[in-house]
């Protein structure tokens, strides 16, 4: 993990898991198109801070974008089929959530990118000594 990402949440994995976790659950919560680009310029700057696994997140986002045009398809059919929305609604409907996908894809690919395999161990044995399941 690069000093500049170290600095912006800190070194604690359950802080860091913490952070992507919400900023992913943030992206649900979005209504409105400006608020979605302001995600994304978010997620740029976070890629931005560390390029080198920038490429990384690239290759775990691409899978998504081949598929997602399958889906766009059984989405319109099912729409068309079982709702009264125009055309223009069911579009709008399939771009924001194309969006807000790739986003939170790319949010927690970020995150397994730059969580070294020990971490993951340390944050799951902080959940479980936080909540006492023993």
């Amino acid at each position: 993990m690069s000093v500049l990402l170290k600095q912006f949440y800190g070194n604690h994995p359950l802080v860091v898991l913490w952070f992507f976790l919400n900023f992913s659950f943030s992206i649900l919560g979005v209504q409105t198109g400006p608020g979605l680009v302001l995600h994304g310029l978010g997620f740029l700057f976070l890629i931005m801070l560390n390029l080198k696994t920038g490429w990384g997140v690239l290759k775990r986002i691409k899978p998504v974008i081949y598929f997602f045009p399958i889906l766009i398809i059984f989405y319109v059919g099912f729409s068309l089929l079982f709702s009264n929305s125009s055309l223009e609604i069911i579009f709008k409907e399939v771009g924001f959530g194309f969006i807000r996908l790739v986003l939170i894809i790319g949010i927690m690919a970020l995150y397994y990118e730059n969580t070294v395999q020990q971490n993951l161990l340390s944050v799951f044995r902080s959940i479980w000594m936080r909540f006492n399941l023993t």
